[in-house]
């Protein structure tokens, strides 16, 4: 289908932009949504099995280059052991393999989202503030964007200047409610 065909062009966009695009520094790549899961078996286990396959060749050649991080549940127990396995190792690899650069030249950093939703993150981001409020660590007056975007998964991660999609369905799975407002200015 389509979106089994996403993968390999997503990694092959991503090789050309940290070669072609030295200023760019952060790009997110969309390998699997929460969205995801209402998909039959058969294709889910297709892109499990594609998303190994492309593990070992595209991550070899990454490791060195990026900073790679993953957003999303990789702890689910409904992806297979093998691929969160390898995924987990990739992002230490990854960071061990830059340690000790300085932050000028700072690579360019991948972020995945595997297992992902915009929403999911929203309301957990939502749930991790109403138990802080609970505990007395903020005041219900202090919250602001500051304290709820330090809540989200994204944290830290600037907000995206350029989204781009293969289509208009599933926006709901974007990165919460920054890609919505870069949306709108493009």
């Amino acid at each position: 289908g389509v979106q089994t065909c996403a993968l390999p062009i997503s990694i092959s966009m991503t090789q050309h932009i940290s070669k072609f695009c030295p200023e760019v520094r952060w790009i997110t790549m969309y390998a699997f949504s929460t969205e995801n899961w209402s998909r039959p078996d058969w294709e889910k286990k297709a892109l499990f099995q594609l998303m190994e396959r492309y593990c070992d060749d595209f991550f070899s050649w990454a490791v060195g280059k990026l900073i790679i991080k993953f957003l999303g549940d990789l702890d689910d127990e409904r992806l297979p052991a093998s691929l969160k396995n390898r995924l987990k190792n990739l992002e230490v690899k990854s960071g061990y393999a830059l340690e000790g650069t300085s932050k000028s030249e700072q690579p360019l950093t991948l972020c995945i989202a595997i297992n992902y939703g915009g929403r999911k993150d929203i309301i957990q981001a939502t749930k991790n503030i109403v138990e802080a409020v609970g505990r007395g660590e903020y005041n219900i007056h202090d919250i602001n964007e500051d304290i709820f975007h330090s809540c989200l998964s994204t944290a830290g991660m600037p907000s995206p200047e350029l989204v781009i999609r293969r289509s208009e369905e599933h926006t709901s799975e974007l990165q919460s409610h920054s890609d919505l407002v870069c949306r709108l200015l493009l």
